[in-house]
């Protein structure tokens, strides 16, 4: 059985979080005649992008942005936080927070046995558990959590539409965009 998503263990002092984290187990099968499995199973993490400055004004100002929390696409079987959709210098000329994330794909994250022994879903488990995790400190990043949106392309746009029916997702986010193709 698939572990549940869990909380990061808490460290003192600053933490070098500047490189990306693994990419989750996937395929590279897209134009590869030769396909290969790539990335870890050790691969939730998320990248948080600031404009310049803003960490030390939101809390000088008390003024905090508005979030876009982005899925990414891939058929949920591929793709990962470094989405070129939308690109970290996106929040440098405009005032928003950003969030990327991985997320089990494939087989790592929707298999089951449909019982209690592998009850499946552990993708969707993972886009819960980053939303809490942004709940409760993108403020520390200058975002609000009351101003979070949702988006998704693609597969990510599948992934807002279960994300709004989730109750596991309710009180979450509070808009949400989704682009299919």
């Amino acid at each position: 059985m698939a572990p549940p998503p869990k909380e990061i263990d808490k460290w003192k002092g600053v933490r070098n979080a500047t490189e990306d984290g693994p990419i989750c187990t996937q395929q590279n099968f897209l134009f590869d005649r030769d396909p290969q499995i790539e990335g870890s199973e050790d691969c939730l993490y998320l990248n948080v992008y600031t404009p310049k400055g803003l960490c030390h004004h939101g809390k000088k100002s008390g003024r905090l942005l508005p979030v876009i929390f982005f899925i990414h696409y891939g058929g949920f079987l591929s793709g990962n936080s470094r989405s070129d959709i939308i690109e970290p210098d996106f929040v440098l000329d405009n005032d928003v927070v950003l969030v990327t994330f991985n997320y089990r794909l494939g087989i790592m994250g929707f298999f089951t046995t449909y019982d209690d022994e592998s009850p499946g879903n552990w993708a969707f488990k993972d886009q819960v558990a980053a939303l809490k995790w942004v709940q409760n400190n993108i403020h520390y990043f200058g975002g609000s959590n009351k101003r979070i949106t949702i988006a998704g392309q693609s597969a990510g746009a599948g992934s807002v539409h279960h994300l709004l029916l989730s109750p596991a997702a309710k009180g979450l986010f509070q808009s949400a965009k989704a682009q299919l193709l």
